[in-house]
């Protein structure tokens, strides 16, 4: 990274990721301005943006970008608790509005991901990926509680409302919600009341 741009960057990720080693800290800086400059996440696109900050080809630097996406040394699950609690608080200082919702990814996998909703944007903060056409070593409720537990410290004391869709619409989810002491606005179907 050559650019005062590039330098900047790399200080500020090195200081939120104080468990990453220095040069996985400047890969991932590095891999998270190409995606911003390539409005993608596509490695090739990312490559092709860091060019310019570069004297690399651009398959020198898919390779590089690859080894550190499948660096098994990186506790991925860790480093993204790390910049939650840095960039947490910030939110905490208003009621916070969090979606819930359920993705499916072709017959694959089924993400249930927990988003903080900033505008129009919902920011992601928690997630856990389900197998899509096998049966799921943990029940669906079993799922939403271990991601409410992982949320619930980034919270904290905060007024919080968790907004869902009808599969959300229901007594188990209202429990959950109670439990870590949340409000709740859920969209219910006819038969349930």
């Amino acid at each position: 990274m050559s650019s005062l741009l590039c330098e900047a960057w790399q200080k500020q990720v090195r200081e939120f990721f104080t468990s990453l080693h220095g040069h996985q800290s400047k890969t991932l800086a590095w891999f998270v301005l190409g995606a911003i400059r390539a409005q993608s996440i596509v490695i090739p696109q990312v490559a092709e943006a860091l060019l310019a900050e570069s004297e690399a080809k651009a398959s020198s630097i898919e390779r590089r970008l690859e080894r550190f996406l499948s660096n098994p040394r990186i506790d991925v699950e860790h480093t993204w608790e790390q910049l939650l609690a840095q960039v947490m608080p910030f939110f905490r200082k208003e009621p916070m509005r969090v979606i819930i919702a359920v993705t499916s990814y072709e017959e694959h996998a089924q993400v249930i991901y927990v988003g903080l909703l900033v505008h129009s944007r919902v920011l992601p903060l928690v997630w856990k990926v389900m197998p899509g056409q096998q049966k799921w070593d943990q029940g669906f409720w079993a799922c939403i509680d271990e991601l409410f537990k992982r949320l619930a410290p980034h919270v904290g004391s905060a007024d919080c409302v968790i907004i869902g869709d009808s599969a959300f619409g229901c007594f188990p989810m209202v429990e959950l919600c109670q439990k870590y002491h949340w409000h709740y606005l859920l969209r219910i179907v006819g038969q349930h009341t």
